[in-house]
């Protein structure tokens, strides 16, 4: 999953959270539209995935509150980077353009 998270996948979070406090499991839709967040859940070992009779069950294991504030921390490490690779992109647009223009400027300046 990549980083900075969008809005649907920030509120996902909550959804599961709610849903895996009042039951175990998820319809067929549900597991579907969750997959990914249930894989990094998984991953940071936070719910644990349980096979029985045929039905996937998942356990809360962790805290689901550090999760999130993990999450938003890596949010915000993701916009930071983009920030700072936007400044490097104007940086290397504007001189771009200066040496664009100093043929234009010594051509103005040898005509002088």
């Amino acid at each position: 999953m990549t980083f900075p998270l969008s809005k649907d996948e920030m509120k996902s979070i909550s959804e599961i959270k709610e849903k895996l406090s009042s039951q175990p499991f998820f319809s067929g839709p549900e597991q579907q539209r969750y997959k990914d967040m249930i894989s990094l859940m998984e991953e940071r070992g936070v719910i644990q995935r349980v096979n029985t009779w045929g039905r996937t069950i998942y356990t809360i294991v962790g805290d689901m509150d550090a999760f999130e504030q993990w999450v938003k921390a890596e949010n915000k490490k993701a916009r930071k980077l983009s920030r700072r690779e936007w400044r490097i992109a104007i940086t290397a647009a504007v001189i771009g353009s200066a040496v664009g223009l100093l043929p234009t400027l010594i051509r103005f300046l040898l005509s002088l």
